[in-house]
């Protein structure tokens, strides 16, 4: 589930979300589609091992700090 998904969770469908966990911290490998899947908050150069920041980085870097779902545009 994206955040928005768990935002529209707790607003219209009113369900308690207690906590949050991304999937995943850096880029890996799914079986099913081998290392083609780039959802990690870090990307990763398989070439050099580097370790690259997403803009996802930041804003699941605001929602930890403010303990709540914060608008992607907002930062």
């Amino acid at each position: 589930m994206t955040s928005r998904g768990v935002h529209k969770a707790i607003k219209e469908d009113r369900i308690p979300i207690k906590g949050y966990f991304h999937w995943s911290l850096i880029d890996n490998y799914e079986w099913a589609r081998g290392f083609k899947m780039r959802f990690g908050l870090y990307r990763v150069d398989y070439q050099t091992k580097r370790r690259i920041p997403t803009k996802a980085v930041k804003l699941y870097s605001k929602i930890c700090e403010r303990n709540a779902l914060i608008s992607p545009t907002s930062i």
